[in-house]
């Protein structure tokens, strides 16, 4: 089994027909109106008699696609339409399977294990059934992430080198062509075969990969995506008929985005600047769904990407009796598959877009502090929020990595948070009204640091008992230190003139002539990488008439 499908990252593009673009965006218009966030209806697609069940892929006639647990508590794909319900697809004869793709004719992809214990890709219709795909020499297991209206299937297998992107066309099988990475996975395909999926960034690295698309002739080009946004992994999940593909990747160490990879360059999608996002599903109207982590100690959340801004899926339902983990898959229709938690069990679900713009009860926004913004320990914070709910607020709850701070009950709502601790906080404000709703807004993620010590900068020469010799040249020596910085500038003065100055360096000195009496006063500055300045105690030396 693929290293890939650890991470449960799969997403099934789902085919399209270019006749429904028109509908799209008829379905779109509606859904969304002027601007406004739509409003989605969530079906709970049920189980095989188990506990849970997940929704990966959504064809354009809203039939969907996935995974559920039986009565007997095997895990098995399953094939659902508003007809007839969840049908099983059973298994290629072993204890498990699993659906990541789906197109408009009904055909389920995905993978399945075998007596042996080993996965194979399979394809499953209401025809003929599930059949195994043929897997190439030296492929030990495999699985199908997609398929496109005129049948063909991308996945990858594995090998004693690594992961194989593969293509499915006509019952034969073929590696696709990859440069010769050291791994690479097909996670979708469009219906003009233009493949989507991850690879290693070069033929040696088995660590990290780069998001790309491929045409589906033997002689196609390919596209690798990378971008100086970019300090680590990328992959494309998913990609829609006008060829944008739609995955992730890592900004920084640890931290990664939800992109957007088409012909004017990558797209960060995360406008909610979260820990964690990927982008699993994108359709023809370039509309993203995958799942978010805020960092705030909440769970995985759900999101829809449209119009430049991603939203919680959460707050586009009035159903609060659900939380929605993850989306999987978007059709041109607007219609969402994924999975959330009811009642404490695990459910597959779709979200239908409802008639006209989203009202919900409650609308409340973080309004300070701004996210990004870096205080110094110890802090002192104002928080403040907008609410806005025809019952009116009763109160506005502050909250910071989802622990209460205080608590506002008049506008306009604010708090002030004193002597706050050095650290990373996610703050929320949740309003209540009087019948007790709540609703909470997006995150602003802060930080406090650490306050930083200034440098010290002292004069080593003339120490406190030594003396300057008149008319002769002496050494005039300065030192800094910046127990938090760097030294950026460290500058020697005598009688207020500078006599010398260096760069990047804790020490500075100089042969000076001294004259033949009077009294000079010696100081130095130094400046560390943060642009703060110190100057030294200034040392004052006598000088003796010489003879």
């Amino acid at each position: 089994m693929s290293n890939f499908q650890s991470l449960e990252i799969f997403v099934a593009q789902t085919s399209r027909h270019w006749k429904k673009i028109f509908f799209a965006a008829i379905a779109v218009i509606a859904a969304l109106g002027a601007a406004a966030q739509p409003a989605y209806k969530i079906a709970d697609l049920g189980t095989l008699g188990g506990k849970t069940s997940r929704a990966r892929a959504i064809g354009d006639d809203g039939a969907v696609a996935g995974e559920a647990e039986t009565k007997g508590g095997e895990l098995h794909a399953f094939f659902w339409t508003a007809k007839d319900g969840m049908k099983d697809l059973g298994t290629p004869g072993g204890r498990f399977s699993r659906a990541h793709g789906i197109n408009d004719r009904g055909v389920v992809v995905g993978e399945g294990e075998i007596f042996s214990g080993v996965s194979v890709a399979f394809r499953w219709s209401s025809d003929a059934g599930m059949t195994n795909l043929a897997r190439p020499a030296g492929v030990d297991s495999a699985y199908a992430s997609a398929i496109n209206h005129f049948g063909v299937i991308v996945g990858a297998g594995e090998t004693e080198s690594g992961s194989r992107a593969l293509r499915w066309e006509m019952n034969a099988v073929a590696e696709i062509v990859t440069n010769g990475a050291a791994f690479s996975a097909a996670r979708a395909v469009n219906e003009a075969g233009l493949m989507a999926g991850q690879m290693a960034a070069s033929p040696s690295d088995q660590f990290s990969s780069v998001a790309f698309v491929r045409g589906g002739e033997s002689n196609a080009a390919l596209k690798i995506f990378s971008s100086p946004k970019f300090s680590g992994s990328s992959s494309a999940q998913a990609v829609n008929g006008g060829g944008v593909a739609a995955g992730f990747a890592e900004i920084a160490a640890g931290r990664i985005h939800a992109m957007r990879f088409g012909a004017d360059g990558v797209t960060d999608l995360d406008t909610m600047n979260n820990a964690y996002s990927s982008a699993n599903g994108i359709n023809d109207s370039n509309d993203v769904v995958g799942v978010f982590f805020n960092g705030a100690g909440d769970d995985d959340r759900a999101f829809l990407w449209h119009g430049g801004e991603m939203f919680d899926l959460n707050d586009l339902t009035d159903d609060d009796d659900w939380i929605l983990i993850e989306a999987f898959g978007i059709n041109n229709r607007g219609e969402i598959a994924g999975y959330g938690v009811k009642n404490g069990r695990e459910h597959a679900v779709l979200l239908t877009p409802q008639a006209g713009p989203h009202t919900n009860s409650i609308s409340v926004t973080m309004t300070g502090p701004t996210n990004g913004t870096v205080f110094v320990e110890p802090a002192n914070i104002q928080l403040s929020a907008t609410a806005k709910t025809e019952a009116g607020v009763k109160r506005i709850i502050f909250q910071a990595n989802g622990e209460t701070v205080g608590i506002a009950t008049n506008e306009p709502f604010a708090f002030a948070w004193q002597n706050v601790a050095a650290g990373d906080y996610d703050l929320s404000a949740m309003a209540v009204t009087p019948a007790s709703e709540v609703h909470r807004s997006r995150p602003a993620r802060i930080r406090v640091a650490m306050p930083r010590r200034p440098p010290e900068v002292w004069i080593v020469h003339p120490g406190p008992k030594e003396k300057l010799v008149p008319g002769e040249t002496n050494e005039i020596a300065a030192a800094a230190d910046a127990a938090d910085n760097r030294i950026t500038g460290l500058r020697l003065f005598v009688d207020g003139k500078m006599l010398t100055a260096s760069n990047n360096t804790g020490y500075v000195a100089v042969s000076w002539m001294a004259p033949t009496n009077g009294t000079v006063e010696i100081r130095a500055e130094a400046t560390d990488d943060s642009g703060c300045t110190v100057t030294s105690p200034v040392v004052r030396a006598g000088l003796p008439t010489s003879h």
